[in-house]
């Protein structure tokens, strides 16, 4: 979403994009996102995530994803899909070939290294996820780098569901986070049941979670009878109706 478009929703968009900062910088005033996301890192618990394209601040050859070619980029290796594939998706979008149209793809394995490489000059540019630069550390000063010395290509914003801005500028569209794939040629049925089964972990994990809560503080054999063999709906009333004891069990047992 262009700040012109996002002006009258969110007025401190156009702000964010210009000065190439994320969400606290305008939140708080003058916290700048290194700050902002040492102070908020442990509330931070995103289910969906961008991915971004850093280049050092005073890169001035590289305003636009064509610019990528002829560059040497730096990314963590080439099946993630954080630190290079959701990237490498741009590139093709953008009539790129991610393997011939750069000078050299340099995988470093470590999403530290790819952001130390931008600022040192390693590379012109490097992919990593959103919120990945606010928490590396200098090796040189032991603090967190300083964000001021990098900006991300095509920086962009999202409106999560519940109305709020993601808060990380981003150079690629939105993707869940952990995404499940399925093959062109996997069974429709086998995947569609897969991905259902997926999606009900959580609250099957929870009444497992429930039954052996139960266990512990039973005092007497009653108790534990109890906890022993009544159904789902006794632990949580809004249990899924899918939800057996089983199931419960099992996905405790993955989930611990």
């Amino acid at each position: 979403m262009a700040a012109a478009q996002a002006s009258d929703q969110f007025p401190q968009a156009e702000q964010l994009l210009s000065n190439d900062r994320t969400l606290e910088r305008w939140q708080e005033g003058e916290l700048n996102c290194t700050q902002g996301y040492r102070r908020t890192q442990h509330k931070r618990n995103q289910s969906t995530f961008q991915r971004i394209s850093l280049m050092h601040a005073h890169n001035k050859e590289i305003t636009s994803i064509s610019d990528l070619k002829g560059k040497v980029i730096g990314a963590q290796s080439y099946s993630d899909f954080a630190g290079a594939q959701a990237q490498f998706y741009v590139m093709i979008n953008n009539g790129l070939d991610f393997i011939t149209d750069p000078a050299q793809v340099i995988f470093t394995e470590n999403n530290d290294d790819t952001v130390q490489g931008v600022l040192d000059g390693r590379w012109d540019v490097g992919f990593v996820r959103t919120g990945h630069l606010e928490r590396t550390i200098n090796p040189a000063t032991g603090d967190f780098v300083d964000s001021k010395l990098v900006k991300v290509l095509n920086p962009s914003i999202h409106v999560m569901d519940d109305g709020r801005l993601f808060p990380f500028l981003h150079s690629t569209p939105t993707f869940p986070e952990w995404a499940l794939s399925a093959k062109e040629d996997a069974d429709p049925i086998v995947a569609e049941e897969l991905a259902q089964a997926m999606m009900s972990f959580k609250s099957h994990y929870l009444v497992g979670e429930l039954i052996h809560r139960c266990r512990d503080e039973a005092t007497s054999e009653e108790e534990m009878e109890i906890c022993d063999s009544m159904p789902p709906s006794h632990f949580d009333p809004t249990a899924r109706c899918d939800t057996t004891r089983e199931l419960a069990e099992l996905t405790y047992k993955a989930g611990t």
